[in-house]
């Protein structure tokens, strides 16, 4: 199946909540498993951000208030 240019229009008109639903769908379904150096190169900076948390040199947020503010900007 080909995406015709007018069904990307209709695609890219549609609500933000209903395309950010449509865009986390769509990466689900990719079936092709992300390489191994991807999984290495996300663990060390998940472990630098959590050494530089201790440290104090970034600051953190509740994840609910992050996702509350995402959720205003979304909309119903």
């Amino acid at each position: 199946m080909v995406l015709s240019k007018e069904m990307e229009e209709e695609l890219f008109s549609l609500p933000l909540k209903e395309r950010a639903r449509l865009a986390d769908r769509l990466l689900s379904s990719l079936d092709s498993p992300p390489e191994a150096r991807w999984f290495e190169d996300l663990d060390a900076e998940v472990h630098s951000r959590m050494e530089a948390a201790r440290r104090g040199e970034i600051v953190t947020e509740e994840g609910s208030e992050v996702f509350g503010r995402m959720w205003k900007l979304l909309g119903p």
